[in-house]
C-alpha cells in the first residue's frame, strides 16, 4: 500500500554475515555480466561502426584495397560528420540546468538555495562539456552514459562529481524503463595498472600481486581484434583460460579482465538489487515514518499500540555492489551505505527496442555507402571520359625519347618540343562530358541520406526577420526532439542522486559557505528576497531541520545558455522596431 510520497527514514542496519565464497561470489558477478555482454552485443557492434563512420571510417577495407590496386578511385565523402556536429550544435545552446521544486510543504527557500549549490557541484565537475559528450553517445553508438561518484582526491570532505563513462564499457540488466526502476543489476569497469589498484586497495595489495603473478604464469595466446588498433577492442576468442572461474581471462571471450603485457587489471563494479521485507511504524497526525530494522517482535507489537500509531509491512530495495579484479574480491558491500539505493550509472539512449540501442547514424549507413560509391563512380567517369585523347604518328617527333618527355611534360607551362614537320603536331581530342543524370542521382543521394537522419543542413537567409529565423530553427529540430527529451529525463535522475549526496555530504555549515561564497561573486534572491536580507542563523536552523529528499527534480532551460540570451535579443530588437522604450544597449547584455 502506498500511503506516501517520501522516502522512510531508515536506521542504519547491520549488514547481514555472507555465507556466500568468494568464488561463488566471483561467479555470480560474471554471469550476470555475461548475460549483459549478451543482450546488447550486436548494438555495440553496430555502435562502434557508427562511431567510425562518423569519423569517416566508412569502407570495407577489403574493398578499398581492391579498389586501389586497380587505381578505381574509393573516396569518403562524410555527410554523416556535419549531421552530428549540428545535433551537437543545437544542444549546445539550448543547455539546461537541474532545478528543484518544493512539494507538499516544502519550502520556496531550501529549493533556491538547493539551485546554487548544485550549479556550483555541476560547474565545478565542467558538466556542461561531459553532457555534450554524452549527447554524442546517445547521437552516434545509440547510448551514452553518465557515472556518478563521490570524489575525494582533493576535498576530504568529497565532491560530487559527473562525468562521462565510456558507452561501450557501461552494461545494464534487462530492462524496460529508461530510469532503470525495472533494471535488476549494472556492471562497469576499466583497465588500471596493478600498482595503482595495489594503493587503492592496501589490505588486498598482496592478494592482487599474486593473483597478477598467477596470471602472468598462464598468459593465453591473445590476437589483437579488427575493432581497435590500438587494442581497446581485443579478440580475444581464442583465450585459453576463458571458462576458467578460478582465473577468468575474458567475458564470453569478449571483454579482458586482465592485459598481462600492460601489466593491468579491469577494475570491475557489479551493483545489483536485493529485497529485503521490513516492518514500518507510521504515524499519520504527525507524518512520521520510522522503518523498525532489527526490531523484536514484542517491539513492534508494542508500538502498534501507541495511538495514533500503524505498523505495516514494506519490501525495501538496498544495492550490493560487489568490487573485483581478476579473481580477487576487492569489497562486497551488502547492502552498500548509499544516500539514495539506486544505480549511479545513467544511460541515455536515442533509439531503444527490446533490449537493442541505436543512433541516428544507423539508418544513414547504406546510404552514406551510396553516397561513397557514387562519388567514387563520378570520379573514374572523369578520368575515363573527361581525359583528353592524344593522336601521333609514328615520326612526329625527332626522336623516341623526345615523345616520352611529351608524355611527360606536356601540360607544364613553357615546355618546348622538337618534331619533324610543324604541319603534322600533335592532335588533340577532346575528353565528353558527365552525364547530367549521374550528377542528379549524387545530388539526390546525398538529399535522402540528409532525409533520412531527418536533419536538414542548410544556410539561413541574411535577411531574415527575428520570427521567421527561430521558427526555421526550431523546425530543423523538431523532429529530433526526442533526443533532448532524453537527455533532460536522464538529468533529472542525475538531479535526485546529487541530492542525496549533497544531503548525506554537505552539513548546513557547508551549504551555508558556498553560498555566502557565492553570493559575494553575483548577487543571488531566495524566495524573491535578496539572499544578505536573511538571518544565517535562520537560514541554518532551516537547513538542519529540512529533508532535502522531499524536493523534485526538473530540468529547464538555462538562464545563461546561447539559445536562450539569442532568443530574448531578438525579442528585443523587434519590440525596438516597433517603437518599444527599450535601451539601446540592452540586448547586448
Amino acid at each position: 500500500q502506498d500511503l506516501h510520497t517520501h522516502t522512510l527514514q531508515d536506521y542504519v542496519a547491520k549488514p547481514p554475515k555472507s555465507t556466500e565464497s568468494a568464488e561463488d561470489t566471483l561467479k555470480e558477478c560474471l554471469a550476470l555480466w555475461k548475460e549483459a555482454v549478451e543482450i546488447t552485443r550486436d548494438s555495440v557492434k553496430k555502435g562502434r561502426e557508427a562511431e567510425r563512420f562518423a569519423k569517416g571510417d566508412q569502407w570495407d577495407s577489403d574493398i578499398k584495397r581492391d579498389l586501389e590496386s586497380i587505381n578505381l578511385a574509393a573516396l569518403t565523402m562524410n555527410e554523416i560528420s556535419p549531421v552530428i556536429d549540428m545535433l551537437l550544435g543545437y544542444q549546445m545552446e539550448q543547455r539546461t540546468d537541474i532545478r528543484y521544486l518544493p512539494t507538499e510543504n516544502g519550502d520556496q527557500r531550501i529549493a533556491d538555495m538547493l539551485n546554487v549549490v548544485t550549479k556550483k557541484v555541476t560547474d565545478s565537475c565542467y558538466f556542461p562539456r561531459e553532457e555534450t559528450k554524452v549527447f554524442k553517445d546517445a547521437c552516434v553508438p545509440g547510448m551514452g552514459v553518465f557515472n556518478v561518484y563521490m570524489d575525494f582526491n582533493d576535498d576530504p570532505q568529497g565532491v560530487p562529481k559527473i562525468e562521462k563513462f565510456p558507452w561501450d564499457e557501461a552494461f545494464f540488466g534487462p530492462h524496460e524503463k529508461e530510469d532503470l526502476s525495472d533494471c535488476e543489476y549494472t556492471v562497469h569497469g576499466r583497465m588500471m595498472s596493478v600498482a595503482k589498484l595495489e594503493q587503492m586497495y592496501g589490505s588486498k595489495a598482496q592478494d592482487i600481486k599474486e593473483n597478477f603473478k598467477a596470471y602472468s604464469s598462464q598468459n593465453p595466446a591473445l590476437d589483437p581484434g579488427k575493432n581497435s588498433s590500438t587494442g581497446t577492442h581485443m579478440d580475444y576468442s581464442n583465450a585459453e583460460k576463458t571458462d576458467d572461474t578460478s582465473l577468468p581471462f575474458t567475458v564470453d571471450g569478449t571483454y579482458p579482465l586482465v592485459n598481462v603485457q600492460k601489466k593491468q587489471f579491469r577494475l570491475v563494479r557489479v551493483s545489483r538489487k536485493t529485497y529485503k521485507k521490513v516492518t514500518v511504524i507510521f504515524n499519520e497526525p504527525e507524518e512520521f515514518f520510522l522503518t523498525a530494522y532489527d526490531w523484536k517482535e514484542k517491539d513492534i507489537a508494542l508500538a502498534a499500540q501507541i495511538p495514533g500509531f500503524q505498523v505495516f509491512s514494506q519490501v525495501k530495495t538496498r544495492i550490493r555492489i560487489t568490487t573485483f579484479c581478476g579473481s580477487v574480491i576487492l569489497s562486497d558491500e551488502n547492502p552498500a551505505d548509499l544516500p539514495v539505493q539506486d544505480f549511479y550509472l545513467v544511460p541515455v539512449y536515442a533509439y531503444r527496442h527490446k533490449g537493442e540501442f541505436w543512433g541516428k547514424v544507423e539508418v544513414a549507413k547504406d546510404p552514406q555507402r551510396e553516397v561513397n560509391k557514387r562519388r567514387s563512380q563520378v570520379m573514374d567517369t572523369l578520368n575515363r571520359i573527361g581525359a583528353s585523347t592524344i593522336y601521333v604518328e609514328p615520326d612526329t617527333f625527332y626522336t623516341p625519347e623526345e615523345l616520352q618527355r611529351y608524355k611527360k611534360d606536356r601540360s607544364k607551362p613553357g615546355a618546348i618540343f622538337t618534331v619533324n614537320d610543324l604541319q603534322r603536331k600533335p592532335e588533340i581530342e577532346a575528353g565528353g562530358e558527365v552525364a547530367a543524370s549521374l550528377v542528379q542521382m549524387m545530388q539526390a543521394d546525398q538529399q535522402n541520406l540528409q532525409r533520412l537522419m531527418n536533419v536538414i543542413v542548410t544556410q539561413d537567409g541574411a535577411n531574415e526577420s527575428n520570427s521567421l529565423f527561430l521558427e526555421k530553427k526550431k523546425g530543423k529540430i523538431t523532429g529530433n526532439q526526442f533526443l533532448f527529451d532524453n537527455l533532460a529525463f536522464a538529468k533529472q535522475k542525475l538531479g535526485k542522486l546529487l541530492l542525496g549526496l549533497i544531503q548525506r555530504y554537505y552539513p548546513p555549515e557547508r551549504i551555508m559557505r558556498i553560498l555566502n561564497a557565492q553570493y559575494s561573486r553575483n548577487k543571488f534572491k531566495i524566495a524573491g528576497e535578496d539572499f544578505g536580507d536573511y538571518n544565517k542563523d535562520e537560514i541554518l536552523e532551516l537547513l538542519k531541520t529540512t529533508d532535502l529528499l522531499e524536493y523534485d527534480v526538473i530540468v529547464t532551460d538555462s538562464a545563461f545558455s546561447a539559445s536562450t540570451r539569442l532568443d530574448i535579443a531578438k525579442m528585443l530588437f523587434d519590440l525596438m522596431s516597433k517603437g518599444a522604450a527599450i535601451p539601446p544597449e540592452m540586448p547586448f547584455r
